[in-house]
């Protein structure tokens, strides 16, 4: 199966074998059983001992491929989430900073309009925390 969604292709597998053919099984099986009675039915003079079974239920079983995502996500822990990026507001424009070598930050790029609206409803510590302008206050040892 080959899609542009990654995401998609990675997890999607479809129905497991078994599943598939326990479906079917399960249909011819009921199918039969419910002929069978119908025609005693017909013929039959004495009704009360005849009753049609309930059915099974037959629950899906998907073989989705989980590995890729779980060794992606095993490999992500512990991983700080903004990758020692900082936000920085110059004028009206918000902007993503990188640390250099020498410990300062330069601007790399604008952020999202989405990136904008989730950054201004982080609580005032944290955004003054992730601010690319101000030292983050240590505490002491």
């Amino acid at each position: 199966m080959s899609t542009k969604n990654l995401a998609r292709t990675v997890i999607e597998g479809g129905r497991a074998w078994h599943n598939c053919w326990e479906r079917r099984n399960s249909n011819g099986v009921e199918r039969s059983w419910e002929a069978q009675t119908s025609a005693r039915l017909r013929t039959a003079i004495e009704v009360e001992e005849l009753v049609y079974r309930p059915r099974q239920k037959v629950y899906a079983c998907f073989r989705d491929k989980l590995g890729p995502a779980e060794r992606w996500l095993a490999a992500q822990a512990g991983r700080p989430w903004m990758a020692g990026r900082r936000v920085g507001q110059r004028g009206q424009a918000f902007f993503w900073f990188v640390q250099t070598d020498s410990g300062a930050f330069r601007q790399t790029q604008r952020l999202t309009p989405t990136e904008v609206a989730r950054f201004v409803a982080l609580p005032k510590s944290y955004r003054n925390q992730s601010d690319a302008f101000q030292t983050p206050a240590h505490p002491e040892q």
